[in-house]
């Protein structure tokens, strides 16, 4: 990929104003807001309208320069097992963190406090779920087409031999600011989460992994956080 003028703007509205309208005025604007169940609702379609037409803008500007879709990873994960060991870590270290979380009094009202100060829009009810659900899988796939498909490819510098580390590190660094609003401890999972998405595209070649692994962490988060509202287990 040679990336063009074009291509510069777009990191930078995807690297410095989306990470400020969505994190730092995000937290603003969450606190501001009560979630009610109609609220949510409307928070996750609005939302993922948004993420649609951002992962739209970025294809059409990925059209326009004549680049095929299968360098932007619109194609089957490539031959051997590095890409698939790396994601069984991913899932690993994923359900660890749940359960560590989970498991313990201590750290499940830690869990409880930090969503409801940072995530508040995370479901309370099955009734809500269809709505959550398709935003997760909004975010699986348009932060995807963004984050990984569109700035990886960015930052491989062709003409640089070995592994390409700038281009796996930076869109983690850029992926994880833009969700400052969920705390400094989110923050740095999801960079590490980041990382790792980063680490699968590059060595599958494809979105197919990341987008499955991305859209089930967050549903996971959700029916989580509609169990520990109906059990209880937040007292």
């Amino acid at each position: 990929m040679q990336p063009t003028y074009i291509d510069h703007i777009l990191v930078l509205l995807l690297g410095l104003a989306l990470p400020f309208f969505s994190g730092i005025r995000g937290s603003e604007k969450l606190g501001s807001i009560h979630f009610d169940e109609w609220t949510r609702r409307r928070f996750y379609l609005s939302n993922s309208m948004v993420l649609w037409i951002m992962a739209g803008v970025v294809m059409g500007i990925w059209f326009w320069n004549n680049r095929t879709f299968s360098l932007m990873g619109f194609r089957n994960p490539g031959p051997g097992w590095t890409a698939a060991v790396l994601s069984a870590v991913l899932v690993i270290l994923y359900i660890a963190d749940i359960l560590y979380s989970m498991l313990s009094p201590d750290e499940l009202q830690k869990t409880h406090e930090q969503w409801e100060s940072s995530v508040p829009f995370l479901p309370e009810n099955y009734r809500e779920l269809p709505a959550y659900t398709f935003m997760c899988i909004t975010a699986g796939v348009c932060e995807e087409i963004m984050y990984r498909g569109f700035l990886v490819n960015y930052f491989i510098d062709p003409m640089k031999p070995g592994f390409p580390w700038m281009a796996a590190i930076f869109p983690a660094v850029l992926f994880s600011i833009a969700h400052f609003y969920q705390g400094y401890k989110a923050i740095a999972k999801i960079f590490l989460l980041s990382l790792l998405f980063a680490l699968i595209f590059i060595f599958s070649k494809s979105l197919l992994y990341v987008m499955i692994i991305h859209f089930l962490i967050d549903l996971t988060g959700g029916i989580l956080a509609i169990r520990l509202k109906k059990t209880g287990s937040t007292q």
